[in-house]
């Protein structure tokens, strides 16, 4: 009778790396509290996964096999985006998405199908990124409740969901739970929402040598370093998964950094800088220290730094200067301007 009544959480996470994060901690989140779990990756995503555990092929990198033995019912499944592996989606954008909205529910579609097939006496209901199109329409073929997982704020869902009457009345804005209580109410007028942040895992709920693999790229472990700093005094610098900026403003930066003479700790992404220069850091740059605007960036800076009033502004001109940007890090750093950031 108890498995009659027992919830299977099916999770299909958007694969660029801000989401994919996210939906993962909701994964562990949702098997934490009893839930069955089956995470769904693309192949391609897995497959670029398993590029970081050198010494595992393929086959073997299950990423929640240790959360298991942790004693959490999840397990971990891929589905195939239609794509050999080897193609380059990332050089073939349009092509790709096109086929992702064309042909990949069909794909879904019967994934899931199989899924409830093999397992009847379970309670199944669909978890998927909000980006992707296709889940309510999978989720009504089989009956199942359909949870659309959002992993931007809520500003920034207003604004979409708002945005064709935005269009009609003239406005064009930038795309931009406590933290933001009049807007989901305001949302909860049309739909139910749920704010169900932060969804950063416990460690609390698996053993300390557990490692959930979320990372595209490999990963530098720099915990050594970091626990020999005092707390509060290293900078974390980084500019998401798929923004790219000017070499210009890069290095502006980057001398900026160098110029506050604080520690930090900079993710330097392949591909960050739009130029044909692999690495982009400027000449000397390695040796000194030893060791792009898009989608819902200018919400976050506008929650962040005027609504929350917990950060500042990196350069408050038009371009990003290496001066300022050395000021602006020391006031923050030295506690001039962040008193009211602990």
């Amino acid at each position: 009778m108890a498995e009659r009544l027992k919830l299977h959480a099916i999770i299909f996470p958007f694969p660029f790396q801000g989401h994919i994060n996210p939906t993962i901690n909701l994964a562990l989140k949702l098997a934490s509290k009893g839930f069955l779990v089956t995470f769904v990756h693309l192949e391609s995503v897995h497959h670029t996964l398993s590029k970081s555990h050198h010494d595992k092929t393929t086959d073997e990198v299950d990423l929640f096999s240790e959360a298991r033995q942790s004693g959490l019912d999840i397990r971990y499944a891929t589905i195939s985006d239609g794509f050999p592996l080897e193609y380059d989606r990332a050089l073939h954008l349009e092509e790709y998405w096109e086929s992702m909205l064309r042909d990949f529910p069909a794909r879904v579609d019967e994934f899931v199908g199989k899924i409830i097939q093999s397992h009847p006496c379970l309670v199944h209901f669909l978890v998927a990124d909000t980006l992707y199109s296709w889940p309510a329409t999978i989720a009504e073929k089989h009956n199942l409740v359909n949870v659309s997982f959002r992993t931007e704020t809520a500003l920034v869902f207003s604004l979409i969901y708002h945005s064709e009457l935005l269009r009609q009345n003239g406005h064009f804005p930038c795309k931009v739970q406590e933290l933001e209580s009049e807007i989901l109410s305001a949302l909860n007028k049309y739909h139910s929402n749920y704010a169900i942040g932060p969804v950063n895992f416990s460690e609390n709920l698996i053993t300390n040598s557990t490692m959930i693999s979320k990372s595209l790229l490999p990963e530098s472990d720099c915990t050594q370093w970091l626990d020999s700093k005092s707390p509060g005094s290293v900078l974390y610098v980084s500019f998401r998964s798929r923004v790219k900026i000017s070499k210009q403003v890069f290095e502006e930066i980057a001398y900026g950094l160098l110029l506050s003479e604080v520690n930090f700790i900079w993710v330097v992404r392949p591909g960050i800088v739009a130029s044909d220069d692999a690495n982009g850091l400027p000449a000397g740059f390695g040796d000194a220290v030893q060791d792009a605007i898009r989608n819902d960036q200018p919400t976050n800076r506008k929650l962040v730094v005027d609504d929350w009033k917990i950060g500042i502004n990196l350069c408050d001109g038009s371009s990003v200067d290496r001066e300022e940007v050395a000021l602006k890090i020391k006031c923050l750093m030295s506690g001039t301007i962040s008193e009211g950031l602990n």
